[in-house]
C-alpha cells in the first residue's frame, strides 16, 4: 500500500487553514478588557480578575500549541513539495502508513518519536 500524496496534501492544507482560523479567533479572544490593569476594589472584582487571568493563560497555552502544530503541518507540506514526505527526518526510514494516516504531519518514525519524547521528559 502506498501513500496517496495528493490526499495527504489536501488533508494538511485543510488542517493548516483550520489552525489559522482557530489562531485568529484566539487572538480576538485574548484582547484585554477595559480596566484590566486597574486594581480590583473588592473581592468580587478580584475574583473576576483572577478568573480572567486564568482564562487568558489557558488561551495563551492553546495558542502556543496551535502555533507548534501549524509549524509541523507546514513542514509536512514542505516535505511533500521536496519529495521526502513519509520518511523519518531523523533516521530516513519510512514512517508507517497508519501513523501518517493518523498524523499526516508526523516527521518521525515511531522509534525516533519515542526516543525524542523520552529525551524531552528528562529535560522537564
Amino acid at each position: 500500500m502506498t501513500i496517496d500524496l495528493q490526499k495527504m496534501k489536501e488533508r494538511l492544507e485543510s488542517k493548516q487553514q483550520e489552525l489559522q482560523v482557530q489562531m485568529s479567533e484566539l487572538r480576538k479572544e485574548a484582547g484585554a478588557p477595559e480596566g484590566w490593569s486597574e486594581p480590583a476594589e473588592d473581592y468580587v472584582e478580584l475574583e473576576e480578575a483572577a478568573s480572567e487571568l486564568t482564562n487568558r493563560s489557558q488561551g495563551q497555552s492553546i495558542f502556543a500549541n496551535e502555533v507548534l502544530l501549524l509549524t509541523e503541518v507546514r513542514a509536512a507540506l514542505k516535505r511533500i513539495a521536496e519529495g521526502n514526505y513519509g520518511m523519518c527526518v531523523q533516521c530516513g526510514q519510512p514512517i508507517a502508513q497508519k501513523r501518517l494516516e493518523a498524523l499526516p504531519w508526523a516527521a518521525y518514525c515511531i522509534k525516533d518519536e519515542e526516543r525524542l519524547e523520552q529525551e524531552r521528559s528528562f529535560m522537564i
